[in-house]
């Protein structure tokens, strides 16, 4: 594992951690309004949704370009990575954020990873990541519209 990438990996922890006190003590102060107490759960499944990111490009990063077994590795990374979407909790957030998380992780899942090429594709629309990849096919173009969609809500409620 590279220096940079444990970095970020460091980072996306720290984030959590503050922003879980932040739900923490918004939920502590008691009377809150609706407003706060989404914003504050937008948060929490932000970080979280961020984590597990992290934890895929981790998993389906090859120790070098053009590894023996790369696609067996995105193979394995993708249903991990859904596990982890699924576990995030949204029902405090506010409807259409539950909602074009639900449509992010729909998209993820009819994603192409029936071949390298298509994990490759997957990969680039999850992460923005489009080097080396010249034209996303329709399925993983969904994939990313819908995480751009995620993040303009994320950012939107505040999250960072």
């Amino acid at each position: 594992m590279t220096t940079e990438f444990a970095y970020a990996i460091e980072s996306e922890a720290k984030l959590a951690c503050r922003q879980l006190f932040f739900l923490v003590l918004v939920l502590c102060a008691g009377c809150v309004s609706q407003a706060t107490k989404e914003r504050a759960a937008v948060a929490v499944a932000w970080a979280e949704f961020k984590t597990a990111r992290t934890n895929y490009l981790r998993d389906a990063q090859p120790p070098r370009a053009y590894a023996p077994g790369v696609y067996d590795r995105f193979a394995r990374a993708v249903p991990n990575y859904l596990k982890a979407l699924e576990s995030i909790d949204t029902k405090g957030c506010p409807s259409e954020f539950r909602e074009a998380f639900v449509e992010y992780r729909q998209a993820v899942e009819r994603g192409n990873v029936s071949n390298l090429q298509g994990a490759l594709e997957l990969g680039a629309a999850l992460f923005g990541e489009f080097g080396g990849v010249q034209q996303l096919s329709r399925r993983a173009a969904l994939a990313a519209d819908a995480r751009f969609k995620l993040e303009r809500l994320a950012v939107r409620y505040g999250a960072e």
